[in-house]
């Protein structure tokens, strides 16, 4: 129950794919016209609402606001969306070809995250792998269009769809891409040392400076020249060296701390 809380947005969407996808299996050319009408009712409302608004709007606002170039041209959009769907039906082709690239670039995606779990030694890569399998496969087939007529692509479309749909449904639950606490903790720990060890490179840094500058006040090539050993930049030499000279007497902590180091 708490998964499904979790993830509430991803099972509804996966959901509306399957719906979606069964949809498009069962009549695509139907679906697609319904759709196409309901954008074109919707951009014809949308137009004489933005028209009615131009000419009850006071003229001169109405004159800056361009409402009735956009009522015309949604009026217009909108009629030829909902008169002309066998027209843009035939013109889709174009945009099925589009779904299959996103198709095999998401199989790809979901590889990558196969050999993740491989790679954590998860216990159910293959549903991630199957997944995998399926969109690369499917991809392709739609891409490349080997059927004659339109309708079977789209409903290959579909059945790609819904079995993505299911799959990920299973994955969502079954084999969630969460990285193990100990390898999170590894990595975390990992940063740390790294971001310690820095620290500990400028606490050095700064005590050696003071050292030089106490000994030998003039000498600023040598001051360089221990940046350069210790791989600090420039910029945090001579804040150290400002900060010393402004502050004489001042500790390497007291320094770090207000240079913010």
């Amino acid at each position: 129950m708490k998964q499904i809380k979790a993830n509430l947005a991803a099972v509804v969407l996966l959901i509306c794919e399957i719906i979606f996808g069964i949809m498009l299996i069962s009549n695509p050319i139907g679906l697609t016209t319904i759709i196409l009408r309901a954008v074109g009712f919707g951009m014809i409302a949308g137009g004489i609402v933005w028209i009615i608004r131009y000419f009850r709007t006071e003229k001169s606002a109405a004159a800056v606001s361009g409402m009735l170039f956009e009522g015309v041209i949604a009026l217009l959009a909108g009629a030829f969306l909902f008169f002309k769907t066998g027209w843009i039906i035939a013109a889709l082709s174009a945009v099925i070809v589009i779904y299959g690239i996103i198709i095999l670039l998401i199989g790809i995606l979901k590889l990558q995250w196969t050999i993740d779990l491989l790679r954590f030694k998860r216990e159910r890569w293959f549903i991630s792998g199957l997944s995998s399998l399926v969109a690369i496969v499917f991809g392709v087939i739609i891409i490349l269009n080997p059927f004659n007529t339109q309708e079977t692509i789209w409903r290959i479309a579909g059945i790609a769809l819904v079995i993505q749909a299911v799959i990920d449904l299973v994955a969502l639950f079954a084999c969630p891409r969460v990285i193990p606490k100990e390898e999170k903790d590894a990595v975390i720990d990992g940063k740390a040392r790294e971001a310690g060890e820095k620290v500990s490179d400028i606490t050095a840094l700064t005590t050696d400076l003071i050292g030089k500058i106490c000994n030998d006040t003039d000498n600023a090539l040598s001051v360089e020249e221990i940046a350069s050993e210790r791989g600090i930049e420039s910029d945090i030499v001579q804040k150290v060296v400002r900060m010393y000279v402004n502050h004489p007497g001042v500790t390497p902590e007291e320094i770090m701390d207000k240079l913010g180091l």
